[in-house]
């Protein structure tokens, strides 16, 4: 099963899930601006992946059944590893319910219109991130 990206910028549901996030894991930060021009390697991004075929709509894998996704997709954590301007990579930091092919540590590209929430990270966790991020 193949796999796109939420464009929070653009997406009829990215607004509802971007509410729906900060919500859910504070200290979150809304995609700003200045937000977006501050993240750096080790820093964490929500991205919203969604399956690309509406016609096979997303399972558990370990059940079978279908998952209840809001707003139509997978919200996961992401490692920011490297930056170009507004180009990110990174690596996934959740195993995927629904998306077969998929899976936690796998290295993943995006851009700032996909970032629906964002977590700086600071202190001794900051150092951490840092290591793994340039160590990957």
């Amino acid at each position: 099963m193949s796999w796109s990206l939420l464009d929070a910028a653009n997406d009829k549901d990215a607004l509802q899930a971007i509410q729906l996030a900060m919500l859910d894991d504070p200290p979150c930060y809304p995609p700003t601006p200045e937000g977006l021009a501050g993240l750096a390697p080790g820093d964490r991004v929500k991205l919203g992946f969604r399956t690309s075929d509406p016609a096979n709509p997303p399972v558990d894998l370990a059940t079978e059944q279908p998952l209840p996704w809001l707003f139509g997709s997978e919200q996961m954590w992401v490692l920011i590893t490297k930056r170009n301007c507004c180009a990110f990579r990174g690596i996934l930091l959740n195993q995927p319910m629904g998306i077969n092919g998929l899976n936690n540590g796998d290295k993943i590209q995006f851009s700032a219109s996909n970032v629906l929430v964002f977590r700086k990270t600071y202190g001794f966790n900051s150092f951490v991130h840092k290591l793994l991020a340039w160590l990957s």
